[in-house]
């Protein structure tokens, strides 16, 4: 009984927050509803929602908070990352045997080593 107690007294805060929220949602439309001209048809309006329930929706949202809290907590690369990447790469095909693979030419574009000139 004491757990019970406890827990709902944890949950106490998030259900009257929700409660809150649909008395601002009810009082929202009811004076909507209120400042329409006397005399109007409210009729309901088919919505095309490609097939996704609203649950669907809150799973996708929470999967996708989850997925951006998790990318803000990976470190920042350094700014010199590609000059530090390209040095190892250079210092890699220093070390390699180039009777294995033949001269190594750098490619216009990275300047990274270029491989696929090989030795006939």
């Amino acid at each position: 009984m004491q757990v019970a107690v406890r827990e709902a007294l944890v949950e106490q805060p998030k259900v009257e927050l929700r409660l809150r929220n649909a008395q601002d949602t009810a009082e929202t439309c009811r004076t909507w509803l209120e400042s329409l001209p006397v005399g109007a048809r409210v009729r309901p309006r088919l919505v095309d929602v490609d097939g996704h329930t609203l649950a669907d929706v809150r799973t996708r949202r929470e999967s996708l908070k989850a997925e951006c809290e998790a990318l803000r907590a990976l470190p920042v690369p350094s700014p010199d990352i590609g000059g530090r990447v390209r040095d190892y790469v250079t210092s890699l095909a220093a070390r390699s045997s180039s009777k294995a693979f033949g001269p190594v030419r750098r490619s216009r574009s990275s300047g990274l080593p270029d491989r696929s000139m090989r030795p006939s």
